[in-house]
């Protein structure tokens, strides 16, 4: 356990409930960070590839975890 009291972190691709984002961001907020949580959150067909968040499941997660969900595309 680290002690993240003051810290902030963002968390990119943290859009999907089950995935590794998400859970980073779960645990960066349980040691104390507070988190940004950043997905592109784009239909897949607007995509080259499947598995980005929705809009819908970043915001879930970060209401569960007191955290700002932003829409955000990293690649550009």
């Amino acid at each position: 356990m680290y002690d993240l009291k003051g810290k902030v972190a963002m968390v990119t691709g943290a859009g999907r409930q089950g995935g590794i984002g998400a859970a980073v961001a779960r645990r960066l907020a349980r040691d104390g960070a507070r988190v940004v949580l950043a997905d592109i959150c784009a239909p897949p067909t607007n995509l080259s590839h499947a598995g980005c968040g929705q809009w819908e499941e970043l915001a879930a997660i970060a209401e569960e975890i007191g955290g700002l969900p932003v829409r955000v595309d990293v690649s550009d």
